[in-house]
């Protein structure tokens, strides 16, 4: 499972800035700072656990011997920016859409 970091932003920020991001403009640097210390105290995965439970997650894998077209349109079908690569069964990496693209345009 790939969780992309702008979807670790959702857990982060209130749910009405989310619902109108027009709120965003009106926050000064004290109330991110306020945002900032609530989450000193927190652990990626009480972040992932939330963003999971929003259900806004894409299951990215991809195997070992993937070529990297079907790579990229996984993560084209997905709108994800990366695909975990496992092996029978085992965790191996990840491939960035910055590291697909590379390689694909030369």
């Amino acid at each position: 499972m790939v969780i992309p970091a702008s979807q670790l932003l959702r857990a982060v920020l209130p749910q009405y800035v989310q619902d109108d991001p027009s709120l965003a403009r009106v926050w000064d640097e004290q109330s991110a700072d306020r945002v900032a210390a609530a989450l000193a105290d927190r652990h990626v995965a009480d972040l992932v656990r939330a963003v999971l439970a929003e259900d806004a997650v894409s299951t990215a894998v991809v195997d070992g011997d993937a070529t990297l077209v079907e790579i990229a349109t996984i993560m084209a079908e997905a709108r994800v920016p990366m695909v975990a690569v496992v092996d029978q069964g085992a965790f191996v990496g990840i491939i960035t859409v910055n590291h697909a693209l590379e390689h694909l345009l030369g």
